[in-house]
């Protein structure tokens, strides 16, 4: 996976990791016409590698009485924002 990361940073897509901690809200963002977006494990989140490639860290914001996110859930909203 990480040779594919760098072969899509070498052509020029914007890599978007999610993290719950330290991202920048969704719904915020300037999106790229050419992006990657990584997805983190449930339990364990996105790999060391992974990260440092990551351009730009992204999160859900979510009502303060929900834990977390399936990640399949998680991708569905993401992808669906990147569409607008």
């Amino acid at each position: 996976m990480i040779e594919e990361l760098i072969s899509l940073k070498k052509n020029g897509y914007h890599i978007y990791g999610t993290q719950v901690t330290h991202g920048k809200d969704l719904r915020s963002l300037e999106k790229n016409k050419k992006f990657a977006i990584i997805m983190g494990n449930e339990g364990n989140g996105m790999s060391e590698e992974a990260k440092e490639l990551c351009d730009e860290f992204i999160y859900i914001k979510m009502n303060d009485s929900c834990e977390s996110l399936n990640v399949g859930v998680a991708t569905s909203i993401i992808l669906y924002e990147f569409s607008e």
